[in-house]
């Protein structure tokens, strides 16, 4: 096949010109408008020069940051997910591309998926709402540029309503997450549920509740006597039921401060 490109050499040299540079320059103006557009989960106004901090990167927001918690209890979900993010190959932690999808997100129900490392040293977050049908395709080339990259065991995702905050008049919506190109069998009546808060507890529980009758539906407590600040707990939900149902979540510190938090989780095989 040849290209009929004789038209083009026949305009003025100044007007091929604006051509070729409207043509070769559209892409990455549209790259440009939607990093603009899009609204960062994390307001960090002192940002560090650097490659890997936190920032609006083309359809999602991603980086390290620093954060000061200020002695604040901030108890809070970090994961619901069906299973942990796969590795790559060695050496690579994960692999450079993993897909993602939100079960309830559709195009009519938009919402924030968020990815969080859980070890306790690493202030590293990549957010996005720019979610096809709940899916997302994630490129992992900044998380594999840091420095000391989490491995895929360290992962955390999790997706909500756009409105996630729980001072927000009712309590959050959060979505579990499909790791992979496909769910296995045995996994689709679980989900793994992560916890953590910024300061040391003694006592962290949770409980899943039936909507409308209150039934307990799940129960456990991580009551170790010493949860250290950051680390995250894991917690395996199972016959959760295949409606929404209410979730409370209560940590309490040596000192005797506690916060309680409640959220709505999206059953696992929901639509």
């Amino acid at each position: 096949m040849r290209l009929e490109c004789d038209w083009l050499f026949k305009w003025p040299a100044s007007r091929m010109l604006v051509c070729l540079l409207l043509c070769c320059s559209f892409p990455a103006s549209i790259s440009i408008a939607y990093a603009q557009n899009l609204e960062c989960a994390l307001a960090i106004e002192d940002r560090a020069e650097s490659a890997v901090s936190y920032m609006a990167r083309e359809n999602r927001c991603e980086g390290v940051f620093v954060e000061d918690v200020a002695g604040r209890i901030n108890l809070r979900v970090v994961g619901y997910q069906t299973s942990r993010f796969p590795s790559g190959e060695d050496p690579a932690p994960v692999p450079q591309e993993v897909a993602l999808k939100a079960v309830g997100l559709t195009e009519t129900v938009q919402g924030r998926l968020k990815i969080v490392s859980l070890r306790p040293s690493d202030y590293y977050q990549m957010d996005t709402s720019a979610l096809l049908d709940g899916t997302f395709l994630w490129n992992t080339e900044i998380l594999l540029a840091l420095e000391d990259p989490p491995r895929g065991r360290h992962l955390a995702a999790i997706a909500c309503s756009v409105q996630c905050a729980h001072d927000a008049g009712q309590a959050p919506l959060y979505y579990p997450i499909v790791i992979g190109p496909e769910q296995s069998a045995d996994r689709e009546d679980r989900a793994i549920l992560y916890v953590t808060a910024d300061v040391d507890l003694s006592e962290l529980s949770v409980v899943v509740r039936e909507q409308g009758s209150g039934r307990t539906l799940f129960e456990k407590d991580s009551s170790t006597g010493f949860i250290p600040a950051r680390t995250s707990s894991r917690f395996i939900l199972t016959d959760v039921g295949a409606d929404v149902v209410d979730i409370v979540i209560v940590g309490e510190t040596h000192g005797g401060r506690r916060e309680v938090i409640e959220a709505r989780l999206w059953p696992i095989a929901g639509n």
